[in-house]
């Protein structure tokens, strides 16, 4: 028993629940692609149809649906401008990109919870930057206090991807003045 096709409008389709809102057109052409506002696809042997509902930037920007997304993304924006100003004030030599997405998810993580922007970025400078420049100022000092050269810089990576700030210790040693 074949059935006859339903005629509808856009209106009356849109209003159809969204479980059943998928045609499966029985035609004998084979057709794929779209066509107008419906779009055929094939999946499983059945051509089926939906309503094009194409996405907008003005849309997305306007629309209360999209405004968790928007919150989202503003955070995400902000987040990567204080990663990367962290990121900048490492020593080029010493940089690793894995460094910047966990300066990024930690500024998330400080800015979800109501921290400023510039308050979020004094902070993972601290944690992270400001190590370097106190090792640049002992190496300026290294003719006078005779400081070694090999000060070493460790990061934990696991941590810093577990979203936990990541542990760092700078270690100097001084150089033993031997008279000979």
């Amino acid at each position: 028993m074949i059935s006859k096709p339903i005629r509808m409008t856009r209106q009356e389709f849109c209003c159809i629940p969204q479980i059943s809102r998928m045609a499966i057109y029985t035609g004998s052409l084979p057709i794929n692609g779209r066509l107008d506002e419906l779009s055929f696809y094939n999946v499983q042997g059945q051509i089926r149809v939906r309503v094009c509902k194409p996405l907008s930037r003005n849309r997305v920007i306007k629309s209360p649906a999209f405004r968790n997304t928007m919150m989202h993304a503003d955070w995400l924006a902000r987040a990567s401008k204080i990663g990367s100003a962290v990121y900048q004030a490492l020593p080029k030599d010493f940089r690793q990109f894995w460094m910047y997405k966990a300066f990024v998810g930690e500024a998330i993580t400080l800015l979800k919870q109501g921290m400023p922007d510039e308050e979020a970025r004094l902070t993972l400078w601290k944690i992270y930057a400001e190590v370097w420049q106190i090792k640049q100022a002992e190496e300026n000092n290294a003719g006078k206090k005779k400081l070694s050269q090999k000060s070493k810089l460790r990061i934990s990576h696991k941590a810093a991807i577990a979203g936990i700030p990541a542990v760092i210790q700078l270690k100097t040693r001084e150089k033993t003045a031997s008279a000979t």
